[in-house]
């Protein structure tokens, strides 16, 4: 059965200093209660045992400061510091169990997830991180290895994650939280160091006083699910894109890979940030952009807002409804052709200038290109780089 044991003292801070439940496998559970005390968490090792640890006020862990191949929670009513210096501040061993942890866990209003220099290393469970005032900083990222079902959520500050050494990075709904989201106010941003996807499979929302959002993988981006921010959207893979959902961007919306192809799935869409923006898709492989609608086309830009594709080292397809633009300018650079995959309808929609450079244009019926403007003082140049 569960053994209660009620401690009490008069020190500003509380130190777990060796507590090791590993012979047995023996969960364990502390709960620090007094309001004004901090915790520390210096040595705790369950091995196969679940581990809770509580604080109402402030909770560090320490590198090295807990091994447990069981589920893990780990709340305080401020901040969670994650080490006083390098290291591993939550080791789960080879346990695919779930863990958390969560700041401001009392509802008062402040509390933070903290970069302390130790990290979380994973081995394939479940990772859910909540926050009242941040999760990391842009500077100072949540470290992570092994790191593959993955959520968080803070109402300010950002969520900012880097993992590294392992780990295909998925983003999914966890223990009641959907994604990645700031609730109020901040920016995202998840690095997958190691070389390895990043795959949403749930939304990323930071459509909230121009909240950016920044996805950098270190092999290919799958995208099963929004994304939306209120400002900017940087997204980079070291191979492929392939998006089968919609992106929407307040600010400059920018895709790019340097080894790989952007596609485009049809009835998913890309949108910059209208007036004053750059929609950017820049690609060492091809870039396909499959069917859209009318007034829902697969690449938009509104306002004066920019569209600029570039297939560095192939061609660039498109389907009917595939690029609308207004008043900015539209330029399309290929190494290869421009292909039109079917002529349906349009191709293109655009009222402002047109500027294409690509070896030549293919396909049944040549490219159409549509404006809602006839009359205006518009351009269109093209230019054949083939021989």
């Amino acid at each position: 059965g569960d053994d209660t044991i009620d401690i009490d003292g008069t020190a500003d801070t509380v130190t777990l200093k060796s507590v090791v439940t590993s012979a047995a496998d023996i969960a364990f559970d502390y709960d620090l209660t007094e309001a004004l005390k901090n915790l520390i968490v210096e040595s705790v090792n369950t091995d196969a045992g679940a581990v809770t640890i509580e604080s109402a006020n402030n909770l560090t862990i320490n590198a090295a400061g807990l091994t447990a191949k069981g589920a893990i929670v780990i709340e305080a009513g401020n901040d969670i510091t994650l080490g006083a210096g390098d290291g591993i501040a939550i080791n789960t061993n080879t346990s695919t169990a779930l863990v958390k942890l969560q700041a401001d866990n009392d509802g008062a209003g402040d509390g933070a997830i903290v970069d302390g220099g130790s990290l979380i290393a994973m081995t394939g469970g479940d990772l859910v991180l909540r926050a009242k005032t941040g999760i990391g900083t842009n500077g100072a990222k949540i470290e992570t290895t092994g790191l593959v079902d993955f959520a968080a959520i803070s109402t300010t500050g950002g969520i900012f994650l880097d993992n590294g050494t392992s780990g295909a990075i998925n983003i999914t709904t966890l223990d009641g939280v959907t994604g990645i989201s700031t609730a109020t106010s901040g920016n995202i941003g998840i690095i997958n160091s190691a070389a390895a996807n990043i795959k949403v499979s749930s939304a990323i929302d930071a459509n909230r006083v121009g909240g950016t959002v920044t996805l950098n993988a270190g092999a290919a981006l799958d995208i099963d699910a929004a994304i939306t921010a209120a400002g900017a959207i940087d997204l980079d893979a070291a191979t492929n894109f392939d998006i089968d959902a919609t992106i929407t961007g307040g600010g400059n919306v920018e895709l790019d890979t340097t080894g790989g192809t952007v596609d485009v799935a049809a009835a998913s869409r890309v949108i910059g940030g209208g007036d004053g923006t750059t929609l950017a898709i820049n690609a060492s492989g091809a870039i396909t952009f499959n069917a859209g609608g009318d007034a829902t086309e697969t690449v938009t830009n509104t306002g004066s807002g920019a569209i600029t594709v570039i297939s560095s080292g192939a061609g660039i397809t498109l389907k009917n409804d595939a690029v609308s633009i207004a008043d900015g300018v539209l330029t399309l650079t290929a190494d290869g052709a421009i292909a039109v995959d079917s002529n349906a309808t349009q191709q293109i929609d655009s009222d402002g200038n047109v500027i294409i450079s690509a070896n030549g244009i293919t396909g049944t019926g040549g490219l159409d290109i549509n404006s809602d403007a006839p009359g205006a003082d518009r351009a269109l140049t093209i230019t054949s780089t083939g021989p």
